[in-house]
């Protein structure tokens, strides 16, 4: 595993979020779109999962100041989400949450936000552990939503 922090590792101001995000020959252009949408909103941690590709060059090249974990094989996207937990407590201990995605989900503008606002919410009234959106599949056109357990 290699880890390329990037060269200003200071935390900003007001990000109290970090997303974790596991890839794996990712398509070029979502995954910049991706990384344009989620850095106003949080901390950026990539976990490759042995890309074939260039993502260093990717993620270089983005504006966004990434934290990238290179995993040399791909041994499965929980491992990939443990190594960038792993990361975040040792090097973004100001994050309080974490969002995880893969390389081809793209949240919206104020996504965290509002994830944030439904997590105070709900955790007022009772403890929550977990809190997940509503998927859109734009290949289907159709909603996958989360239920209560």
């Amino acid at each position: 595993m290699t880890i390329v922090p990037p060269e200003n590792l200071r935390p900003r101001e007001g990000i109290d979020t970090a997303a974790i995000i596991v890839t794996f020959n990712p398509e070029p252009g979502h995954l910049a779109r991706q990384l344009e949408t989620l850095y106003s909103q949080a901390e950026i941690v990539i976990a490759d999962n042995g890309s074939r590709g260039p993502v260093r060059k990717q993620v270089e090249a983005s504006a966004a100041s990434v934290h990238l974990i290179e995993l040399q094989d791909n041994l499965g996207i929980a491992h990939a989400q443990n190594a960038g937990m792993d990361y975040v407590s040792q090097h973004l201990p100001h994050c309080r949450y974490v969002l995880l995605l893969d390389h081809d989900s793209l949240p919206g503008e104020g996504f965290v936000d509002a994830m944030r606002a439904c997590y105070e919410d709900l955790s007022s009234r009772e403890p929550v552990a977990v809190l997940g959106p509503a998927l859109f599949d734009p290949r289907s056109g159709k909603y996958h939503g989360f239920h209560l357990m």
